[in-house]
């Protein structure tokens, strides 16, 4: 927050860039992922439900931010909005954050108690995350993930010059592409209401193969525009459940102890394969245009999932 509040102080370009480097290092220490890794390693569980209502409630804040922001600099300036916008995270959303991560601890240390009372000992050790690193299952499930962001990442970089390429005009490019984060939010229920009939790993399984299916729909639909809707439909719901599923299938593959570190390396190659995926995109349309692009995003969905699988397979 005191980053983005001195943005307008910024006196150079230079200066401008390593106040957005600090707030992207922040930006690591409290977004989804330590969210995600506090709820799974506190809930057990029920964390994946937890988890669910995180992400439908914290999938408005783009609707709710982006107007807000835009109205004030429209008003009073940029400078007003980084203001607004900082003083909103330190008075609202550092009290929120403190009070429900307290509440969550407490809870999760009188369940612990409670459990090491009735069984006269604490609960089987976990692996270390030294060990974990050593299981080839961390890798498996670390790279499939990763190949799969690389893939959403492809895609929703790119996603308004390669549906005006399928012969989209430029206006419902704009329709289909504003679509994909509401079918994220459609995923997400949707898994609610099949979660107690359907394992995790059949929910991430399928995950790994409608976003395969979904580029598989895109590459088509140059030869008929109604497989736009399918892409659609598959790539936001497909994505939007894996961000669920992600630290929850980490618990159950590679254990709860040291569940934050373990989660945070899990994440590391999911997060260089995003960063890279603008550029790779790029250069796989320079090399072959976009329909080389689809066809290696859904080769990348189609690894990913048989690199889950092994993870599974290999689980310690």
């Amino acid at each position: 927050a005191v980053l983005v509040a001195i943005l307008p102080f910024a006196s150079s370009v230079w200066v401008f860039g390593f106040i957005w480097l600090g707030v992207g290092a922040c930006l690591g220490g409290c977004l989804y992922e330590t969210c995600f890794a506090l709820i799974t390693r506190t809930r057990g569980d029920r964390a994946r439900r937890d988890i669910t209502l995180v992400t439908l409630v914290a999938g408005l804040a783009g609707t709710l931010s982006f107007p807000l922001s835009n109205t004030i600099a429209d008003a009073f300036g940029w400078h007003a909005a980084t203001w607004t916008m900082a003083g909103l995270v330190v008075f609202v959303g550092v009290p929120l954050v403190w009070t429900a991560s307290s509440f969550l601890e407490s809870e999760h240390q009188k369940a612990s108690a409670a459990e090491t009372h009735e069984d006269g000992a604490a609960g089987k050790p976990g692996f270390s995350v030294g060990s974990v690193l050593r299981k080839p299952a961390f890798w498996f499930l670390a790279i499939g993930f990763a190949i799969l962001g690389g893939n959403h990442g492809v895609i929703i970089n790119h996603i308004l010059p390669i549906l005006t390429d399928r012969g989209l005009s430029r206006d419902a490019a704009v329709i289909a592409a504003s679509m994909i984060g509401p079918m994220q939010v459609a995923g997400r229920l949707a898994m609610m209401a099949a979660e107690r009939r359907v394992s995790s790993h059949g929910i991430t399984t399928a995950c790994f193969v409608g976003v395969a299916c979904a580029g598989t729909a895109l590459f088509f639909s140059k030869y008929t525009a109604a497989l736009v809707v399918m892409f659609v439909i598959l790539q936001g719901s497909g994505h939007g459940v894996t961000s669920i599923m992600r630290p929850v299938i980490t618990k159950e593959v590679l254990g709860t102890r040291n569940f934050g570190a373990i989660s945070g390396a899990v994440a590391v190659p999911y997060l260089l394969s995003w960063a890279m995926a603008p550029v790779a995109g790029s250069l796989l349309w320079e090399a072959g245009g976009y329909d080389l692009a689809i066809k290696v995003v859904v080769g990348l969905a189609l690894t990913g999932l048989v690199l889950y699988r092994l993870a599974v397979r290999f689980a310690p």
